[in-house]
């Protein structure tokens, strides 16, 4: 009995590492959001956009993530944004802000990004929080 409940307690402590789920600082989770852009449910980019903060310590994952945020943001706009506003004290809204503001993507995509994050519905200071990273980002990107 006593094996099992150590055996046990040994699994879950294997799974976390520094204070980080290591299944979701896992890069093969974001697979599963990069098959699925466009048709993401709100609870899978919520749960995306909480391990950005979780997992940033994760240089791999973070790369790999940041690019997906841009992705996920430019075509699931608004879910992404309900998502965030639902979310907002599990979030490490500077994780996310900085992930926004490296994104390496061409100036009119950021443009165009821009535009959807101005027309959606959302609370004032996450549209803020959003526009100002991305207008660094495009100051940051050559044009092309």
């Amino acid at each position: 009995m006593y094996k099992y409940l150590i055996l046990s307690m040994l699994i879950s402590m294997s799974m976390t590492v520094y204070g980080q789920d290591t299944s979701k600082c896992d890069t093969n989770t974001l697979e599963e959001i990069e098959d699925k852009i466009g048709m993401l449910p709100q609870a899978k980019i919520s749960e995306f956009l909480v391990n950005i903060g979780k997992c940033r310590s994760n240089g791999e994952y973070r790369k790999k993530s940041d690019q997906l945020l841009f992705e996920v943001l430019d075509k699931q706009t608004q879910t992404t944004v309900n998502a965030m506003q639902q979310e907002r004290s599990k979030l490490d809204m500077e994780a996310i802000a900085n992930a926004i503001s490296s994104f390496q993507v061409v100036f009119t995509e950021i443009d165009a990004l821009i535009d959807k994050v101005k027309q959606t519905k959302c609370d004032e200071e996450i549209r803020v929080i959003l526009l100002d990273h991305l207008m660094l980002a495009k100051a940051n990107v050559k044009k092309g």
